[in-house]
């Protein structure tokens, strides 16, 4: 594509918006301390749950849940994005019928990059709240997947 990439790790391409948010989305984690509470909760998984008692079919449901909710939250993310590039491409539409002359991949491609710029910077301001938000759920679907993974110790 036209703003891609490429990862040296991986040696992949990547648009840079997706590698923006998740720079974001990492310090996001760094600030709240989320590296700390990772590794406590890994170690507390070990206390918690032998390696040999563990049940791991029990984490099948939270992990679906997990899933489901990333998903859920991705789509939240980027439907506003879908929303006013969907909206563009149908006045865009218009416009090329009103006036057929006109080149169109010449007048839409300059819009849509200066609609999507402006969507990010408005976006940008309202991500590591999202994220914070998105982190903290995880923690407690982590929590409450330990609670049931945890043999009764009676």
């Amino acid at each position: 594509s036209f703003a891609s990439m490429v990862d040296t790790m991986t040696q992949k391409q990547s648009a840079i918006v997706s590698n923006l948010f998740m720079m974001i989305a990492v310090l996001v984690f760094l600030s709240i301390d989320g590296d700390k509470i990772y590794i406590s909760a890994l170690a507390k998984s070990f206390e918690l749950i032998p390696v040999t008692e563990a049940e791991i079919h029990l984490a099948g449901p939270y992990m679906l849940e997990i899933a489901t909710y990333l998903f859920v939250i991705g789509v939240q993310i980027a439907t506003p994005f879908m929303i006013v590039i969907f909206l563009l491409d149908v006045s865009l539409a218009i416009f090329a019928r009103i006036m057929p002359q006109a080149n169109m991949m010449f007048i839409a491609l300059p819009i849509k990059i200066g609609v999507g710029i402006a969507l990010l910077m408005l976006s940008i301001p309202y991500l590591p709240t999202a994220f914070e938000m998105m982190f903290q759920h995880l923690y407690d679907f982590i929590a409450e997947m330990l609670g049931v993974l945890a043999p009764d110790i009676n």
